[in-house]
């Protein structure tokens, strides 16, 4: 059926008898990493359909055997290449035969009821999230929201990273979001000031477009108590607001939105009270503003950037001008790598 194809009954018969350089694997998952070790150690490059492996250590060493060989291993979404998938995204972005795309629901799975295969056994396949549930993960944002208490004090931090190619409508609520702790950040407001009065300088570009979110815009930083800690907290819900800001306090600023079964976006720093120099000094009020203190980068790739305006692609820019700046000669390798790509000016 196939002549001039040449078939071989072992990986290692194809090995020995064939010069062929590129060996592609399309097999079932907990396969992968040992037919892609073989091909690797005999100096063969390596394309995986995916997921490349099902556990790290079989990834790790697959990619070890691949530089050792001095050989290139990459992993491959097949189904991005099918006509109908291509002809899909043509009909869709290019011709706008459906118009403008607000909100996409997916689902992978097949109209009749899971059988006894072998993508349905997480032996073999890894699971389902390694199998078609990946697709879906091409079009979501990863919110983290992480930090630790040290000896030199507390962190708080949330990030929000695409995984894969973020859509027109995450990237109108992120920029929406950042925008909301843009507005915070570079408020200044007098000494003595009722901190869930500042609530809303968080809110505004957001209610503006109609959303808005559950919790408090910023709480308290603690040092060797809890991390969440009074007595200033940048809430409406307060009940009784008699918080004042004063000097030296340490907050969060953190708006957000989450659309349930959809996505969330958060955007979190940590901020002091420092005092503001204004052309009329101290002759209306003592002024106060914040001084960001989280130095981290703020992924530009999930901007919307005709949201922003003029001083706010400013301040976003000066603000990763500092965090490469600061970080700069603590890390190296892949690492500075990355920084300074994510660091590069918003244009």
């Amino acid at each position: 059926d196939f002549p001039g194809i040449q078939t071989y009954s072992t990986v290692a018969e194809m090995l020995r008898k064939s010069d062929v350089n590129l060996v592609t694997i399309i097999t079932p998952h907990n396969t992968h990493a040992k037919l892609a070790l073989q091909c690797l150690k005999a100096g063969r490059h390596v394309v995986c359909e995916k997921p490349l492996a099902i556990t790290t250590a079989e990834c790790d060493a697959m990619i070890a055997a691949a530089k050792k060989s001095g050989v290139v291993l990459s992993t491959y979404h097949n189904r991005h290449w099918d006509g109908c998938i291509l002809s899909a995204i043509d009909h869709i972005k290019k011709n706008k035969r459906i118009g403008e795309i607000v909100r996409v629901e997916a689902r992978m799975g097949e109209r009749a009821q899971p059988g006894d295969w072998w993508r349905g056994s997480r032996s073999i396949s890894g699971g389902i999230l390694y199998d078609w549930g990946v697709h879906l993960l091409e079009y979501s944002l990863l919110l983290i929201d992480s930090g630790g208490q040290y000896l030199g004090g507390t962190t708080d931090i949330t990030r929000v990273w695409p995984i894969g190619t973020p859509t027109a409508a995450m990237k109108r609520d992120y920029t929406l979001v950042l925008k909301g702790t843009m507005n915070l950040s570079r408020t200044r407001f007098p000494r003595g000031t009722l901190s869930p009065m500042l609530d809303a300088l968080a809110r505004a570009p957001m209610w503006q477009e109609g959303l808005e979110f559950g919790h408090g815009t910023g709480h308290g930083v603690g040092y060797f108590l809890n991390v969440h800690e009074g007595p200033q907290s940048i809430s409406k819900a307060i009940p009784d607001a008699s918080m004042a800001m004063e000097p030296g306090m340490i907050t969060s600023v953190e708006p957000g939105v989450y659309r349930p079964g959809q996505w969330g976006v958060r955007i979190e720093n940590l901020v002091m009270n420092v005092p503001a120099q204004t052309p009329e000094g101290s002759t209306f009020a003592e002024m106060l503003e914040f001084e960001t203190l989280t130095l981290c980068p703020i992924d530009t790739r999930c901007i919307d950037r005709s949201l922003l305006r003029e001083d706010e692609v400013a301040w976003l820019n000066a603000y990763h001008a500092v965090v490469r700046e600061r970080l700069a000669t603590l890390v190296s390798g892949a690492a500075l790598a990355w920084l300074t790509e994510r660091t590069e000016p918003l244009v």
